[in-house]
C-alpha cells in the first residue's frame, strides 16, 4: 500500500471517528464517498488492527 493512500485512509478514519471497528456498510460508504479502492480499506484495517463488524457476507462477526 502506498504511504499516501495509508495516510489518506488514516485521516478519513480520524475524521469519521473510526478507531478500532468498522462495519462493512461504513467501509462501502467510505469507498464511494472518498473514491478509495475497497482492497485498500481492507489492507489498512489489517495493518492497523481495525476489526470488521456486521459483515454483509457473514465473514466477520
Amino acid at each position: 500500500m502506498k504511504s499516501e493512500t495509508k495516510e489518506k485512509i488514516r485521516s478519513i478514519f480520524a475524521e469519521e471517528g473510526i478507531t478500532s471497528e468498522i462495519t462493512c456498510e461504513q467501509a462501502s460508504t467510505l469507498c464511494e464517498k472518498y473514491q478509495i479502492d475497497p482492497f485498500d480499506i481492507g489492507k489498512y484495517c489489517d495493518i492497523e488492527h481495525v476489526k470488521f463488524k456486521h459483515c454483509k457476507l457473514g465473514c466477520f462477526k
